[in-house]
Parts: structure tokens; C-alpha cells; sequence
């Protein structure tokens, strides 16, 4: 993936009658309804349409391996636990190759 973000997080609204659970658990069958880059959690945070994305559903991916890091209902502050414990996972194996 060429991006010189290390985040993508797709952003999905609900787009039937199913319950907020069903899309919590499979955000990706509510319809696309952002895609936001950032470094860090206040960049994810800046919707590209100037709204909240928060409440919304979302997959949130690493752009620079392609890894999916967490999903559900977008809630800042689990969100940054997600990728501070992402950022010390890596940490930790570069640790291991040195």
C-alpha cells in the first residue's frame, strides 16, 4: 500500500435495520461512509467530510504492513489503546531481531 500514513481506517454507516451490534461486529456490511490516513489518533479523528466520525462503525488497518489492528464502533480512546499496543508489539520484535 503506498501511503506515507501509517493508519487507514475505513468508515462504514449503518444501512439497514440490523442492530448496532451486527454492524459493531462486521462494520464492513454497513455502507462505506469515510476513509481517513493519519499517523496518530488525532489525525484519525479528522473526518475528510469535516463531521464526527465518532459513534460510526470502522476497520482500522496498519498501511505500512497491511495488517488489521482492531474494529467495532469508533470510540477514540479504545482506539488509541489499539494502536499504542500495536506500536509496542512492533516495538518489542524489533527488540528480539537486535
Amino acid at each position: 500500500m503506498k501511503t506515507k500514513k501509517k493508519y487507514l481506517m475505513l468508515v462504514f454507516e449503518e444501512n439497514s435495520d440490523k442492530s448496532l451490534e451486527f454492524y459493531s461486529d462486521n462494520p464492513y456490511r454497513g455502507r462505506l461512509s469515510d476513509i481517513v490516513y493519519g499517523d496518530n489518533v488525532k489525525e484519525l479523528m479528522i473526518s475528510s467530510d469535516g463531521h464526527s466520525n465518532e459513534g460510526l462503525f470502522y476497520v482500522l488497518y496498519s498501511a505500512v504492513d497491511g495488517t488489521m489492528i482492531s474494529y467495532g464502533i469508533i470510540d477514540f480512546a479504545a482506539i488509541t489503546d489499539e494502536i499504542s499496543s500495536k506500536e509496542n508489539l512492533s516495538k518489542a520484535k524489533i527488540s528480539l531481531l537486535l
